[in-house]
């Protein structure tokens, strides 16, 4: 399509318009490419536009036209330029060629070098071609010094950034020529040798003056959604599940913690270091990969749990959370069986930048939760959750993000609500209903970002995370539930997980499922799927029942005498 411009509406509406059509609206489509048009003093402003969209990512400059035509515009300037988008695959926040070769597993080595700030090492990639003759694998970095690509012994050659495939908001993409071309289900390995930049996204590098005890360097990752990337060259989308091995080495007497199950005790390596390994059998995406290091100790607070913290905390921290195992027995209750092995939690130093984080086997979790009455515990009944949604049953990109959190949430406030009664749930729904209010207003009504199911074309997801998906995508599940029962709907959850377990999903699948399950339920016959997806702002709210933040006011009024 051609969107002719004129200097009379400005830079900013062109964008806006071109962004529009290029990510399309609940109504339209995305279209693939868009000409931009323009004479005279308007012929800048389309070089202008043009330039603002490849720089967002959402597309990419692929012909540029000029003339002059002297007679019938006097000597007046045209210029036209075309903006593809680049994206043919499922996932608008990967370069990665998922679509054509897949990363089924990996085997990771690193060094953590606190003076410099970096981890340098290696992966070793085992690939396994998913359509005929793929002759590169793509996969998705920001800011990875890559020194070689091999396959065995063979020096393999590779390109970062190449073809325009690099952006502010996704970072580089790296592209490595195959030995051979790889056929369907044909398998193959590569290495890559890396170190990571000093500024990556996904690591943080702690002084020994930040920490608790003083006397040592701390570092922890966060992935989610797209740094995995700053981390290791990977297929950074969670359409990919792949399972790992790793060895991380770190200077004693530090411990390194990882999101899967340690192999034994660590090996001691010259230089005063020691070697960690760990396996993850479970295929996750690469946003769960975790890394920590520091002086840690632990403290078992349940048969299948210990916490985690520097020594100064462990005590209060091993209070806080022990109430940890009811939270897993009511999970699997609900949801069906913990697959994960151990369930750990790490209290981190107060700049870890969220509550808490799902990263299997070990929940990452801020030590502003300790507030040494357990009333704060609820966060770590989300993380359980994850276990099962998010972990387990993926959402596909992150344009379906709410199929990760509203489930994750739906099920944590039916925790508490097994915990601590229906009163208590009617309490945390009324306090998520303000929150949402609060999101929706932050965007504006009419937002693209106030969608559960946004589009996300050249946008770093980080840019969308808000609250909305959460409590917009429990309000659906809310409302569902409300036209078939508690019981039915607690089975389908059960059923839910079991259908998609170890696998991705997007909001289609889920749709097909759940009219699949309530095959001949005339309530939901009339669901308007269409507006719960991708309409803007806020949902119909469910009617709460605030008998009890009542009597919190009435507590509350009565302490202040």
């Amino acid at each position: 399509m051609e969107l002719k411009v004129t200097s009379k509406k400005g830079t900013g509406f062109y964008i806006r318009a071109a962004a529009t059509f290029l990510r399309g609206t609940e109504d339209k489509p995305p279209v693939p490419s868009i000409v931009l048009s323009g004479t005279g003093s308007a012929a800048s402003v389309v070089a202008d536009v043009a330039h603002a969209i490849e720089k967002q990512g959402l597309a990419k400059i692929t012909h540029v036209e000029t003339s002059f035509p002297e007679v019938a515009n006097r000597g007046v300037p045209r210029l036209a330029a075309t903006l593809t988008a680049p994206w043919p695959h499922p996932d608008p926040s990967s370069y990665s060629n998922f679509d054509e070769v897949v990363v089924e597993s990996y085997d990771l080595d690193q060094e953590i070098d606190f003076d410099k700030g970096v981890l340098t090492g290696s992966i070793v990639l085992h690939l396994s071609g998913v359509k005929e003759s793929s002759t590169s694998v793509v996969l998705d970095t920001r800011g990875l010094d890559v020194t070689g690509a091999f396959c065995g012994s063979e020096a393999l050659q590779f390109a970062v950034g190449s073809r325009g495939r690099k952006s502010e908001a996704l970072g580089e993409a790296l592209e490595i020529q195959l030995p051979k071309p790889l056929a369907a289900k044909e398998k193959t390995s590569v290495r890559v040798d890396y170190s990571t930049a000093p500024d990556a996204v996904a690591v943080q590098i702690l002084a020994p003056e930040q920490t608790l005890g003083k006397q040592h360097p701390y570092l922890f990752t966060q992935c989610q959604a797209i740094h995995a990337r700053c981390l290791m060259p990977c297929q950074d989308t969670p359409g990919v599940k792949s399972s790992y091995k790793a060895k991380i080495t770190a200077p004693c007497p530090l411990t390194v913690l990882m999101s899967a199950v340690a192999d034994g005790d660590p090996e001691s390596v010259d230089g005063g270091k020691r070697r960690f390994s760990f396996t993850q059998k479970v295929p996750i995406p690469s946003y769960l990969l975790a890394i920590a290091c520091g002086n840690l100790v632990s403290e078992k607070i349940g048969a299948r749990s210990h916490v985690w913290s520097e020594p100064e905390a462990i005590k209060a921290c091993a209070f806080e959370f022990s109430d940890t195992d009811k939270f897993m027995s009511i999970g699997e209750k609900l949801f069906g069986e913990y697959v994960w092995g151990v369930y750990d939690l790490l209290v981190l130093p107060p700049s870890f930048p969220y509550g808490g984080m799902e990263n299997p086997c070990l929940t990452f979790v801020t030590p502003t939760l300790l507030a040494g009455d357990k009333s704060l515990a609820d966060v770590v009944a989300h993380e359980i959750t994850h276990s099962w949604f998010g972990n387990l049953c993926t959402n596909r990109s992150w344009e379906c993000f709410w199929l990760n959190e509203g489930f994750t949430k739906f099920g944590e406030c039916r925790i508490m609500q097994n915990m601590n009664g229906k009163d208590y749930e009617q309490l945390l729904l009324r306090n998520l209903c303000i929150k949402l209010k609060e999101d929706v207003s932050h965007f504006g009504n009419g937002h693209e970002f106030t969608k559960l199911c946004p589009r996300l074309p050249g946008v770093d997801p980080d840019d969308a995370f808000s609250g909305i998906p959460y409590v917009k995508g429990q309000m659906m599940l809310l409302h569902l539930e409300g036209l078939v029962g508690q019981d039915r709907f607690e089975a389908y959850l059960r059923a839910h997980v079991k259908r998609f377990t170890g696998g991705c999903l997007d909001e289609k699948d889920f749709k097909s499922f759940f009219l699949e399950h309530f095959a001949g339920e005339p309530a939901v016959k009339d669901v308007d799927w269409n507006t719960w997806f991708y309409g803007c702002g806020l949902p119909p709210m469910p009617e709460v029942d605030s008998r009890m933040a009542k009597e919190v006011r009435v507590y509350r009024s009565c302490r202040q005498y």
